[in-house]
């Protein structure tokens, strides 16, 4: 159902710990960008594993927030999404934190629908 992209082994990490804690039996899936951060490593990691059956969530920290928004500048996709955390990393997020901005993304979606 969802697939959250962010762009570290460690930003994956912290994600799947807050799956494993408020997400329990959800079809939540975690890749990442393999630590790509030019606009055009994005977005051809993206291409490869984005599905077109699941709400894509790419998830970045500040650091790479001028990347997301091209990014999101760039794919037109109903069912994509660009979200950037409140923190440098994702993984420098409290759990409950990334939980309420996964609620955030969740309504995004609703709202495109």
């Amino acid at each position: 159902m969802y697939k959250i992209i962010v762009r570290s082994k460690r930003d994956a990490d912290a994600l799947k710990n807050t799956i494993k804690r408020y997400y329990k039996g959800w079809s939540i899936e975690v890749e990442t960008l393999h630590g790509a951060r030019s606009l055009d490593k994005v977005i051809e990691r993206l291409e490869l594993i984005m599905e077109d059956d699941k709400f894509n969530i790419l998830l970045l920290g500040r650091d790479d927030e001028k990347v997301g928004l091209e990014v999101e500048k760039q794919i037109y996709n109903v069912n994509f999404v660009v979200h950037i955390v409140p923190k440098v990393k994702v993984r420098n997020l409290r759990l409950e934190r990334l939980f309420k901005d996964a609620k955030k993304v969740r309504f995004r979606f609703s709202k495109n629908r």
